[in-house]
């Protein structure tokens, strides 16, 4: 398991990563962003980051199969 996760400090995606998930481009990820929908995200300084937890919640909201995307990234 990873060690962010076993120590419990949050985890945090890139837009590359959470795309890859979700099987969208980096580019529909951020039309997403910009029109108020997709996963919730965080600025930290100027980058884009996405918790780990939300995004796995954002999925199950929406019937995708957490399963493999959670827990097999790692």
């Amino acid at each position: 398991m990873d060690d962010a996760l076993e120590s419990g400090a949050p985890k945090y995606l890139t837009p590359e990563e959470v795309a890859d998930r979700l099987g969208l481009t980096v580019g529909s990820l951020r039309v997403l962003r910009q029109r108020g929908g997709g996963p919730t995200f965080h600025k930290v300084g100027r980058r884009v980051r996405y918790l780990e937890t939300e995004l796995a919640e954002y999925m199950r909201q929406r019937g995708f199969d957490t399963t493999e995307e959670v827990a097999g990234n790692g």
